[in-house]
Formats: C-alpha cells, structure tokens, sequence
C-alpha cells in the first residue's frame, strides 16, 4: 500500500509477459496484477472503515501513466 498509485513495472531482460523485457517493450503483466491486486486490497480496506497503513518517506512516488485496469 506504501506504493500509492505507482505503476510497478517488473524489470527484467529474461521475461517479456510478466516483466518489461528489459528495455519497457514487455507486457509487464506481474506489475499489472500487482496493481490490481493493490487497488483490490484499498477498495477492501476502505469499505470497512479500517485505517490504511501510514505512509513511509522512503516510498518514491511515480506518476501514474496508466489505470492499472488498463489491461483487462
């Protein structure tokens, strides 16, 4: 959750579906589940009134470039 809205991007030379493929041509498909995953969890967390985990400084915040539903 520290992530906010980051787009997470696996990033790796080995792996072109779940990854990046190295060089951002891949599909990063992990990232998008992992994404997903994230807004299901806060969507969850947020219907039932639970507080969300505090921030940490050490988070880099990345503009988001695309829904991570953008996929399905």
């Amino acid at each position: 959750m520290s992530t906010r809205d980051a787009i997470l991007i696996e990033h790796t030379r080995n792996d072109s579906y779940w990854g990046d493929g190295g060089d951002g041509t891949g599909k990063n498909r992990l990232g998008f589940c992992l994404m997903k995953v994230r807004d299901l969890l806060r969507q969850d967390l947020d219907a039932s009134g639970l507080q969300q985990p505090p921030e940490t400084a050490s988070t880099a915040a990345v503009e988001p470039e695309a829904k991570s539903t953008d996929f399905l």
